[in-house]
């Protein structure tokens, strides 16, 4: 069973739940459990990798973005053994609120020897808007996760003033065999005077990478990649224990996710045995 870790009432809005498992059946992986609530599900899964072991499968929220009071909540569960890639097929977007906030809460089991990669594409806030994503990877012993995302802050009017959202709290919790693995927090608020000079470092996008389990010879090639990067982009990688954590800041999403490609590239094959296959919705 997936602890239950919805903590908000449904306010006026969309409420979106969807939950997830997988197991191990005949050396493939296998989507044995799909039950969702209101406008957020999958398609079918697919197997593009040589092996025809790990499942790539897409998460579709047809309303196309969050409004305040909407709330997304997705339990994803992986059996031992098990191994499953999640993405999305664009960035989600968050609109200008009328004073509520949209709620999105990611929870992941992955059980002993299971191996999740969650990549979505990201998250762009809007001006105006109100969000909250908590996320948590629960990991066993001897399980391995890769997961990155891009969160891009405000956009850019037609007379060249770049907008930023009202309030955003994103956070992360991530819990290796029972112990705290890391703690996460950002939050970006226009109550603040030049928010994203002050709390970016004058970047509008942040961008990050998490992966179990690493080593000191991965860190260093991350490093290496990412002191390389041209002057618009600044980032960091670091090792804490056996968890990789990449941060990275910049202006262009394309930029960014093109070089955290390049660190999954890098580490997948390391960490999972396999070399990076890019989902084919990302093309679309």
């Amino acid at each position: 069973m997936i602890k239950d870790v919805w903590l908000y009432k449904l306010h006026d809005g969309w409420l979106g739940k969807l939950e997830l498992s997988f197991s191990l059946k005949k050396r493939r992986s296998v989507l044995v459990k799909n039950s969702h609530l209101g406008p957020f599900m999958v398609q079918k899964s697919f197997y593009p990798e040589d092996d025809e072991m790990t499942p790539h499968v897409y998460l579709l929220h047809p309303p196309g973005g969050m409004v305040g009071g909407d709330q997304l909540r997705l339990l994803v569960n992986l059996e031992p053994g098990s191994r499953a890639l999640l993405t999305t097929p664009s960035f989600s977007k968050f609109y200008r609120t009328n004073g509520k906030v949209a709620y999105q809460e990611n929870f992941f089991r992955i059980k002993s020897n299971a191996v999740l990669e969650w990549i979505p594409q990201g998250n762009i806030f809007l001006p105006k808007s109100k969000a909250r994503i908590h996320t948590t990877f629960q990991l066993d012993k001897g399980a391995c996760m890769i997961s990155f995302e891009i969160l891009c802050f405000g956009s850019t009017n037609i007379i060249g003033v770049h907008e930023i959202p009202k309030k955003i709290d994103v956070s992360l919790y991530i819990c290796k065999f029972g112990c705290v693995g890391l703690r996460d927090r950002l939050r970006v608020s226009d109550q603040q005077e030049n928010c994203v000079n002050t709390q970016l470092g004058g970047f509008k996008i942040s961008a990050f990478l998490f992966a179990i389990p690493a080593n000191l010879m991965m860190l260093k090639q991350v490093q290496q990649l990412v002191r390389s990067i041209v002057d618009e982009q600044i980032g960091g990688a670091t090792l804490l224990n056996t968890l990789l954590i990449v941060r990275l800041l910049g202006n262009d999403s394309h930029k960014l996710r093109k070089l955290l490609f390049r660190i999954w590239s890098i580490i997948r094959p390391v960490i999972i045995g396999k070399k990076a296959v890019i989902p084919r919705v990302w093309f679309t």
